[in-house]
């Protein structure tokens, strides 16, 4: 891991949940599974009503459903970095880079 850069951190975690020869590489798999059930549900909300094309934080400042992670993944994130997903400046722009880097946990199916 690279001590003091907390994306590259998280990202390290993220890309060892996929190892099949890691103890939870089982438990991503079924995530996975359950995220390809989710992305057609959603595709067919898409076709009906416009509530799920936006993405983001409402204007109180709740998170939408943007990201979606196997549990054990995101509780080690946030041990990582505890701002990471929170309601807060740091938390959104944290989230968000690594949404960016790592597009496979993010709700957004059409990228």
């Amino acid at each position: 891991m690279h001590v003091g850069n907390v994306l590259s951190d998280l990202e390290y975690i993220a890309e060892t949940a996929q190892d099949p020869r890691t103890v939870n590489y089982h438990r991503y798999c079924d995530w996975w599974d359950s995220r390809q059930d989710q992305q057609s549900i959603d595709e067919e909300l898409r076709k009906v009503t416009s509530v799920h094309t936006r993405l983001g934080w409402t204007d109180h400042g709740l998170m939408k459903r943007v990201a979606s992670m196997p549990l054990h993944v995101f509780v080690l994130l946030r041990r990582i970095a505890p701002e990471f997903s929170t309601c807060t400046p740091e938390g959104k722009k944290l989230l968000h880079k690594f949404l960016l880097r790592r597009p496979e946990f993010s709700t957004d199916w059409r990228r």
